[in-house]
């Protein structure tokens, strides 16, 4: 939030009439969200941590706007725009449903499973072999819709496309899972510490590349790139007949040779 501040006029600049005299009850930028969220948290009592990052994007998107006559509208729309959102994912941020089959733990263990039906060769290498848990790294990029792990202009270009998405909470999943994809040979071949620490720092690349994955993954249209660490069932096959057929044929040729 305070870098979303931060790109908009923290001053009172921006509310001067042509004369260049500050408006009367002009307002800082904070001040506008922190309304929001004050009254937001008056309405919703249970609702607690967390959401400054969600209506902090919401707020510059609006209150940037080229038309000032619907900029001046920004606090009225973002709490529209909020409370709307907050109705899908508010659970999240509920701590009394953390464990329930609708808080966030529910969310993570759903992103679990659809890594898991996607990529079973990650999963158990994350999850099962090294017991990296979802919690370690999944609780921020779910909650705040991955509002921390990229710069604000990515995370609206991320956002346009959850919003407009059927099942938005699920395409968050898939963009989830393509942000692991592109670390993927990486992750296979690290340890612990190593994995832990690139999973709560994903690199930021190029993001429509991201949203790209994400879609075909959606779609079905991703195919998994052969791992060079591990092999799966069917190339250990393979492997294990060439060796045989490798063994036999040696042992034919001394064979031959003796004779």
């Amino acid at each position: 939030l305070q870098l979303v501040i931060a790109d908009l006029k923290s001053s009172k600049e921006d509310c001067k009439d042509d004369q260049g005299n500050v408006v009367d009850g002009a307002e800082y930028h904070w001040e506008v969200v922190e309304r929001i969220l004050f009254i937001y948290s008056k309405l919703n009592p249970g609702v607690k941590y967390g959401m400054n990052e969600i209506v902090g994007p919401l707020y510059y998107v609006f209150a940037t706007d080229r038309d000032k006559d619907w900029a001046q509208y920004a606090e009225a729309d973002t709490y529209y725009c909020f409370q709307i959102l907050m109705s899908e994912i508010k659970d999240n941020f509920i701590k009394m449903l953390d464990n329930s089959n609708c808080g966030i733990s529910w969310s993570m263990n759903q992103f679990c499973e659809l890594l898991r039906g996607f990529d079973v060769e990650l999963y158990n290498h994350l999850v099962v072999d090294l017991c990296i848990k979802p919690q370690f790294f999944a609780f921020r990029w779910i909650s705040l819709l991955l509002s921390q792990e990229f710069s604000l202009p990515d995370v609206i270009i991320i956002w346009d496309s959850i919003f407009s998405s059927e099942s938005r909470i699920k395409f968050l999943h898939f963009v989830c899972i393509a942000m692991m994809e592109r670390e993927r040979e990486e992750l296979l071949n690290g340890d612990f510490s190593s994995c832990l620490r690139l999973l709560q720092n994903i690199p930021e690349k190029n993001v429509y590349e991201l949203l790209r994955v994400a879609f075909d993954i959606r779609d079905g249209n991703y195919k998994l790139p052969l791992s060079n660490s591990v092999d799966d069932g069917s190339r250990k096959f393979k492997f294990d007949s060439a060796n045989r057929f490798a063994a036999a044929f040696a042992n034919s040729f001394r064979n031959l040779t003796k004779k």
